[in-house]
């Protein structure tokens, strides 16, 4: 059953007409300033144009008229049918200042004139809110919502219900949010809605068109539907593309690959990197030959992390059936034979394996790749579906998983302390483990770790010095974070200081401490055992206090890694921006290998021991 969310209440839209109004002087009749309010534009009186500058200063332009817009603006079709006419958005503005849409009963079809049904553009930010029932169907090479600016688009709904949808529909060769034909897209986040895109041939539902990769693509919330055209991903890569870095922390989703690719990775002969889910109900099924989470065909997988509480369905697609000529015979007749290409992996690689049907040998499948779940709660799990289930088959319990993994980790207590406290560090509270940010509070909670710090046993290397993995006594929470990509924040039994216990505050007072037992000391090594946060003030202070070396290790799945932070320029503005894309992550905070993708412009570099 799909499920349905609900978040803060609607806004009320007033659309107020600007009037002149005449004043009586005694000199005669002057007329006062005209102020301009919006109107709801109406697709039927043609296309519209919105531009906002970096100040967020938006103007609207449909037909031959432009209006300085001082309100939301609100496009609409008054006419059921639909119309051809389109939506162009021009964003020059970043973060409060990006360009923000609502589209409210908008229906639009260019297939027949061509061109995208809604388009973006500009170095800025776009921000489009759904209300209403929306449905875009693109022309051919193009995306039902094409994403052109540099920034980020943003697709959002304030208040979920049976009335608020968009159905995103690209023309051939187009996704149906993402790339045109050709088009690789990145940064797109959607954070709620009652959501369906579909992609056209060999373009992704959510993602890249034909030959389009996608990387950064992040899902919050929302009841989303993303089906792949021929070859093209549900979620990310579009025909001979690749995915990256794609992230769903909630929400109910249902991805679905075509012929030859992931249901959540790459389009065929496409490849996956990063895949971090978090949270949410995730359905993931793979198109013939192509894994349900992964590569498409020909394609493989790394880095799949499933963590939090997210409950995880998946299944590769089945075998393909070709038929290949060998001979034409004496009569004419073409002497054929059967070519049978093997099925995807339900999580891991798509197939690279074609047999003769006549030979008698059978096709090997993609190979599984097992997933990072040392941060799934109990309350997550995740069920491998035999190859060729369908997601109404999972919908409707029709199959049953042929194996089921639960997670071990006990999820944080509920909290009860105040959002904002007098703590020194930065605020990560209980709950699902998100901070409130990098204040001076202690966050939300008021759990405990259900486990001690274990007593450090490394010993300092010559020339350098160790920080004992046993800190001061923890503070009131339970978070942590795995020791790898997942930002997911899940909590396990403590083994190493955390980030409520290990602040910067603590680490450079421990930086500075370590250094003044050992002066001469070139670098520092920082034994975390296996968990820890980085925070973008954690970050600051291992960078800035003091200006050596840090040799952070790590153990994951068995084995130490050490990530190498070297001493840097950190009034640099690459040292800022790294910060600035580490405050923006979906919790705030990263594991170990997040943090070395992120600050890798820094010198940051990981290496096993």
């Amino acid at each position: 059953m799909r499920k349905r969310f609900s978040c803060a209440p609607k806004k009320c839209m007033i659309a107020i007409t600007a009037a002149s109004i005449s004043m009586s002087i005694a000199s005669g009749l002057i007329a006062a300033p005209i102020v301009a309010y919006a109107e709801n534009y109406d697709l039927v009186n043609g296309s519209v144009n919105v531009n906002s500058d970096e100040n967020g200063e938006r103007t609207v332009t449909q037909d031959t008229n432009t209006h300085n817009e001082t309100t939301e603006t609100v496009i609409t079709c008054s006419d059921a049918g639909g119309t051809s006419n389109t939506i162009s958005i021009e964003s020059h503005g970043e973060g409060e200042n990006a360009a923000k849409v609502t589209i409210e009963n908008v229906n639009i079809d260019t297939g027949s004139s061509g061109g995208a049904a809604i388009s973006t553009s500009g170095n800025g930010d776009v921000v489009i809110e759904i209300n209403g029932t929306n449905t875009v169907q693109s022309g051919a090479y193009h995306a039902g919502i094409e994403k052109g600016n540099d920034g980020n688009l943003t697709i959002q709904n304030e208040e979920i219900t049976t009335e608020d949808k968009l159905t995103a529909n690209g023309g051939a060769c187009g996704a149906g949010i993402g790339g045109g034909s050709q088009g690789s897209t990145d940064n797109i986040t959607i954070t709620g809605g009652d959501i369906t895109a579909n992609g056209g041939y060999s373009a992704a539902g959510i993602g890249g068109g034909q030959y389009g990769g996608a990387n950064n693509i992040t899902i919050i919330g929302g009841d989303i539907s993303a089906n792949g055209g021929r070859d093209a991903a549900g979620i990310g890569g579009g025909f001979f593309a690749d995915a990256e870095n794609i992230k769903i922390t909630g929400g109910e989703i249902t991805a679905t690959g075509g012929i030859n690719a992931a249901g959540i990775g790459g389009g065929e002969s496409g490849d996956s990197n990063h895949i971090i889910i978090t949270g949410g109900d995730i359905t993931a099924i793979g198109g013939l030959t192509g894994a349900g989470i992964g590569g498409g065909y020909e394609g493989t997988a790394s880095e799949i992390i499933i963590s939090g509480s997210a409950t995880v369905s998946a299944a590769g697609g089945s075998e393909k059936n070709d038929t290949a000529i060998l001979s034409i015979g004496e009569g004419g007749e073409p002497n054929t034979t059967t070519i049978i290409y093997g099925a995807g992996a339900a999580i891991g690689n798509g197939s690279t394996d074609l047999r003769y049907i006549n030979s008698g040998e059978t096709p090997i499948p993609g190979t599984p790749v097992e997933p990072d779940t040392s941060g799934l709660y109990t309350s997550g799990k995740i069920n491998i579906y035999p190859v060729g289930t369908t997601a109404d088959d999972i919908e409707n319990n029709i199959v049953a998983p042929i194996s089921t993994t639960e997670g071990t980790i006990t999820p944080p207590s509920t909290g009860t302390g105040t959002e904002e406290g007098t703590g020194s560090g930065e605020g990560t509270g209980s709950g699902e483990g998100t901070g409130s940010g990098e204040g001076t509070g202690s966050g939300e909670g008021t759990g405990t770790p259900t486990t001690p710090p274990r007593t450090p046993t490394n010993t300092a290397s010559p020339g350098s010095t160790t920080i004992p993995e046993q800190i001061t006594k923890p503070e009131s929470q339970t978070h942590v974070s795995s020791d790898h990509n997942s930002n997911s924040g899940a909590p396990n039994n403590v083994t190493a200081p955390q980030t409520g216990a290990m602040t910067a505050t603590i680490i450079t007072d421990m930086v500075n401490a370590a250094l003044r037992k050992n002066p001469n000391a070139d670098s520092i090594i920082l034994d975390f055992g296996k968990n820890i946060c980085f925070s973008p003030a954690l970050m600051r202070a291992l960078y800035e206090k003091p200006n050596v070396a840090k040799n952070c290790k790590f153990i994951h799945n068995g084995e130490v890694y050490i990530l190498h932070i070297p001493k840097a320029d950190t009034g640099s503005k690459e040292f800022e921006t790294c910060l600035d894309t580490l405050s923006k992550d979906p919790k705030g905070f990263a594991g170990f290998m997040r943090i070395n993708q992120i600050f890798s412009e820094m010198g940051t570099t990981i290496s096993k021991e």
